[in-house]
């Protein structure tokens, strides 16, 4: 089994301090209470000198946890992975606009971004 709670422990900060490449998986943001561990670990990671990467995970994941994504990719996140709908979803774009104007959203509505990867299946990425 996993835990259903992740806690800021001297273990994960000795962990966080030692990394290069932080990664927060969207899925984490389920867990009650995650998001404070995770703002934590991204203020170690950053405190560090880490790149902070993001998953976006899955559209619904980002709808019912919008602001706390924005709370990390706003203030922490230098990496975005995400599908089409993925990155529509997080700058509220509907389904006819297309995903690199959504790319373009996400990186000018965040402080430290310098790259996002975006994904439509087989076909492409950018």
């Amino acid at each position: 089994g996993t835990s259903s709670t992740i806690n800021y422990d001297s273990c994960l900060a000795g962990i966080v301090s030692k990394t290069n490449i932080f990664v927060v998986e969207g899925y984490l943001f389920e867990l009650p209470d995650t998001i404070k561990t995770i703002i934590r670990a991204c203020e170690e990671a950053r405190r560090s000198g880490a790149l902070i990467a993001v998953t976006a995970s899955d559209v619904s994941c980002i709808e019912r946890h919008y602001d706390d994504y924005w709370e990390i990719l706003g203030n922490y996140a230098d990496i975005l992975f995400a599908n089409s709908d993925e990155a529509r979803a997080l700058c509220h774009f509907s389904s006819k606009e297309s995903p690199i104007s959504a790319t373009r959203c996400k990186r000018r509505s965040c402080i430290y971004s310098s790259f996002s990867m975006c994904t439509s299946g087989h076909m492409w990425c950018w």
